[in-house]
């Protein structure tokens, strides 16, 4: 009895732990069916033969031609936008070149279908071309092929919800504001819409108010300032029903340094040089040539900036009004290099300056210039001892009743006469001397008369060349006086138009999104 009784309760022992066992062994099984089901369910790893079951189930009587209806009203879709770049803008053409991923979301319930009769498959991977997917298309696009995304699969949830993802590069139209180029600020849509359902069966709406920039990948010539997106519903002129649409409008700043620094600055160089021009002698011979230099060396710079901006007639670029007020301010200097030169050369006509122009410019002019010394000295050289009374008064604005009081002085043969008896008529009283020796004294006197006319014609040209070198002395310094104001005239307009354009710094942050 004592030994079937230990081995009754060995039995029972071993009964009991195998039971504990096969508990523990059931539940870790279960465990790991469910938790396995689960994984199945969120990595998509379906059973083969389910899902095409499944398929073959929803795709036996789908017709992709029909619209899915939609018992509240017209079928809603969703349209998002992702920028992943922003290619180009032709502003030449005024196209935008991007690529973006697009995102829709629809519902259509002839897609869904019972979870737990098909291995508790949530979503599958579908072809777009085998379900019904909306008409979406970009409004303004520009490309001439006919755009396909017909690679790309929908994933369709158990629901009937169907999300569409589709990267795509869109070339659109953009209408530019070259106003404040190379400052300037764009606003380009892309207008995205249905074009054969109006809005009472389809209705477009945004899924955010803003597109997503988290994957942008920055441009070197334009920054994204923001990525609005705004919904609109418009009745056209061919249909009477309303079609709505959703506009992405890109707000883009351009990166101004570039044209800054390889086209401003070397049209800031090539005018600053044209002041140059002033400061060269009218003796050298290159003061217009210089400016004309500089004058083509600009129309170069500005037929390279023509080629970039877009023919429009509704604003005037900023660049634009600076190469214009340049290329004005060149042309001014030109004719005012000419009017320089031929004040230089007008001394050497033997004109005399007008008593006006020795009063204003070798006056008040040459002191405002800082010239006045240099003037009064130059004057004092051809006359010393008169240049209190005679020069000075010019010089001090007051200018003589007549101008030959400039060549009142004696002249060298002028004193000779008057301190020579040889200049006085000869006066002859007969003597007895002999016939010859009169005939001697008559051939004397002959010689001194011949004498006295080629000095007579030394004194005339000594006077003649002394008017010359006054007159043309007077005219230098006239154009000296007027050279140096031009200079600091259009040093100033030059400075002021470089500054006014390199300060100016239009308000970009205000901007309206237009619908065209």
């Amino acid at each position: 009895m004592n030994m079937s009784s230990k081995g009754n309760m060995t039995r029972r022992r071993g009964l009991n732990m195998y039971a504990i066992f096969s508990f523990i062994a059931v539940l870790h099984v279960y465990l790991q069916g469910a938790y396995s089901s689960e994984d199945d369910h969120h990595d998509e790893d379906h059973d083969p033969d389910i899902e095409n079951a499944l398929l073959s189930s929803i795709f036996a009587n789908y017709n992709s031609i029909s619209v899915p209806l939609s018992p509240g009203g017209p079928l809603v879709v969703s349209l998002g936008l992702a920028v992943n770049r922003i290619i180009d803008l032709d502003e030449k053409n005024q196209i935008l070149f991007s690529a973006v991923w697009l995102r829709m979301t629809w519902s259509d319930s002839r897609l869904s279908w019972n979870e737990s009769l098909y291995g508790h498959i949530e979503d599958i991977h579908v072809p777009i071309t085998s379900i019904w997917r909306p008409d979406i298309i970009l409004y303004n696009d520009v490309t001439e092929e006919q755009r396909t995304l017909d690679a790309y699969k929908a994933q369709v949830k158990s629901d009937g919800s169907v999300k569409w993802l589709a990267p795509a590069l869109y070339q659109s139209y953009c209408k530019l504001d070259v106003q404040y180029f190379p400052k300037d600020l764009q606003v380009c849509p892309m207008k995205f819409g249905s074009w054969s359902f109006h809005g009472d069966h389809l209705n477009l709406v945004n899924m955010t108010e803003y597109g997503d920039v988290s994957n942008y990948v920055a441009n070197g010539e334009w920054e994204l300032v923001a990525l609005p997106v705004v919904r609109h519903v418009v009745t056209y002129q061919c249909c009477s029903e309303a079609y709505p649409d959703v506009t992405f409008y890109f707000v883009m700043r351009r990166r101004s340094l570039y044209y800054m620094f390889n086209i401003m600055v070397p049209c800031i160089f090539i005018v600053s040089i044209a002041l140059l021009t002033f400061y060269l002698p009218p003796e050298s011979g290159e003061k217009v040539s210089l400016v004309v230099t500089v004058l083509l060396a600009l129309t170069v710079f500005m037929l390279l900036v023509a080629e970039i901006m877009p023919p429009q007639a509704d604003a005037i670029p900023l660049i634009a009004i600076y190469f214009g007020c340049a290329i004005l301010l060149l042309c001014i200097s030109t004719a005012m290099t000419v009017m320089v030169m031929n004040m230089q050369y007008s001394g050497a006509h033997g004109a005399r300056a007008p008593p006006w122009l020795r009063r204003i410019v070798l006056g008040n002019l040459a002191k405002a210039m800082c010239l006045q010394r240099l003037v009064k000295q130059n004057l004092e050289n051809w006359n010393p001892s008169e240049v209190q009374d005679k020069v000075a008064p010019a010089v001090n604005g007051k200018i003589p009743k007549k101008d030959e009081e400039y060549l009142t002085t004696e002249t060298p043969l002028q004193k000779f006469k008057s301190t020579t008896s040889l200049c006085r008529t000869p006066q002859i009283r007969p003597l007895s001397a002999p016939p010859e020796d009169k005939k001697g004294n008559n051939q004397d006197n002959d010689t001194l008369a011949k004498i006295l006319r080629r000095l007579d014609g030394f004194e005339e040209h000594w006077k003649m060349k002394r008017r010359y070198d006054i007159c043309k002395m007077e005219w230098e310094l006239i154009v000296l006086v007027v050279d140096r104001m031009f200079l600091f005239l259009f040093f100033f307009m030059t400075f002021v138009i470089n500054l006014i354009f390199l300060a100016y710094n239009p308000d970009t942050s205000d901007y309206s999104l237009d619908v065209k």
